[in-house]
This record gives structure tokens, sequence and C-alpha cells, in this order.
């Protein structure tokens, strides 16, 4: 669960939340509607400790600001980037895997095992690829590579 209570975020005038107080329920899926510029990704930005903010957001009612350590981001915390970087001369399967590096998955041969294989006629990504890469991070065909992120 993540819960915000009266967090509140402005640049410099112009002010996106004024204590905003909402819970997400672990399990239920959520969708940020709203026009380019209202707030959406800096909420996101928000929970994931990137940007500032005035007010308190918990996660399984512990204040994110107690948690010091990036390891709570990379073991608990799934986060996808909005631009987010593709690694353009490697197969979408790569790039799909590259954060299994990070999770302490010592040997190639572990890495790879620890995901379904992901077919795909092009060997690289390409303007027609990332569209595939959409679907797959939708459609959950990555979760046993992020088994471990709670959200």
């Amino acid at each position: 669960m993540i819960h915000l209570e009266n967090v509140s975020k402005a640049f410099g005038e112009r002010r996106l939340f004024s204590n905003l107080s909402i819970t997400f329920e672990a399990g239920k899926v959520y969708a940020l509607i709203g026009s380019s510029g209202s707030g959406k990704t800096t909420l996101m930005n928000m929970i994931g400790k990137l940007e500032s903010y005035d007010g308190t957001i918990f996660y399984r009612n512990r204040d994110l600001a107690s948690y010091q350590s990036t390891d709570f981001f990379r073991h608990e915390l799934g986060y996808l980037f909005q631009n987010f970087g593709l690694i353009e001369d490697q197969t979408i399967e790569e790039n799909l895997r590259a954060p299994l590096k990070t999770r302490s998955i010592p040997s190639y041969k572990k890495r790879r095992d620890s995901c379904p294989p992901i077919s795909s006629k092009s060997p690289c990504i390409s303007y027609f690829s990332i569209p595939i890469i959409g679907r797959i991070l939708i459609f959950g065909r990555t979760k046993p590579m992020y088994s471990n992120s709670v959200v």
C-alpha cells in the first residue's frame, strides 16, 4: 500500500497538488489520467523519491523519508521511467533483462533462466519494436524479472 497524506507540490507559483491525500491499495490497478503538465509524472517521481514534496508519503505504513538506502528501490519498488532509455544496439530481450544485472544474480545463465524467452524477428531495438516492448511491459511478460518487486 502507498498512501499520500496532505502532499503538496509546486513549481514556483504553479501549484500541482495541494494537500493531496490518496491511498493506492496493493493488488489493484490505477491509472493516472490528465493533460500534459497536470502532474502525473511528477506524482510518480515523488513516490519514487526523485522529486521533493511537502507532506508525507507512506509505503507499507512507513514514511518514505525514513528509507535511506537505495536497496529499497531495487528490491521493493518497480519503476518504469517515462523516458526509459533503451539501449539501441541490444535486442528487446537484452534490454528487458538488463535490470537483472543489478539484482545480484551472478551468472548470465541464471539471469537468462530467471525470465521467459522473448522472441523477436528484429535483432535490435528499432522504431517498430518500441511498441512491442510497451506491450510486453503492459501485459506482464517481465513479471518474473521483477518478481521481488512489491509495487
